[in-house]
């Protein structure tokens, strides 16, 4: 299963499928089955995501002794 990956640098490459080469900056989002996560495996991780949950979103269940609607 594809799952999505961070460019941890900055690089370019030559890409033999297309014949071009290919510029991927620090922090673009792949897919892990890209083809240019396949041929540099060493310049992407996790994604990270930076700051706190977005406000709009409702907590989804209740906490310890709490009751929801209450």
């Amino acid at each position: 299963m594809a799952s999505i990956v961070m460019a941890t640098d900055s690089f370019t490459g030559f890409n033999k499928l297309t014949r071009e080469d290919v510029t991927v900056h620090k922090g673009d989002l792949v897919w892990s089955e890209d083809p240019i996560v396949k041929n540099w495996p060493e310049y992407f991780g996790p994604p990270t995501v930076r700051g706190k949950q977005h406000p709009d979103v409702e907590q989804a269940t209740a906490r310890p002794g709490e009751k929801r609607g209450a």
